[in-house]
């Protein structure tokens, strides 16, 4: 999860909720296996940009109120 410009992974944390929704669900949040981004604002600019140089990488990418400033071949 990248958060915003200006903003922390602290307050992200904060704002999403996603440990108590982790631990209340018994999903993890990181598995080698499969990785997943997502991020809000420029976050999802970076969400993006892994999800595109990375594809080999990540299983998914979920983007959230950004946009994608690279040009994909």
């Amino acid at each position: 999860m990248f958060h915003g410009g200006g903003g922390t992974a602290r307050g992200a944390m904060r704002e999403t909720g996603w440990a108590q929704k982790g631990d209340k669900e018994g999903f993890l949040a990181v598995d080698r296996r499969r990785l997943y981004a997502t991020g809000f604002s420029n976050g999802a600019s970076m969400a993006f940009r892994v999800g595109s140089e990375l594809s080999a990488r990540f299983a998914a990418i979920a983007p959230f109120a950004g946009a994608l400033w690279i040009k994909v071949a």
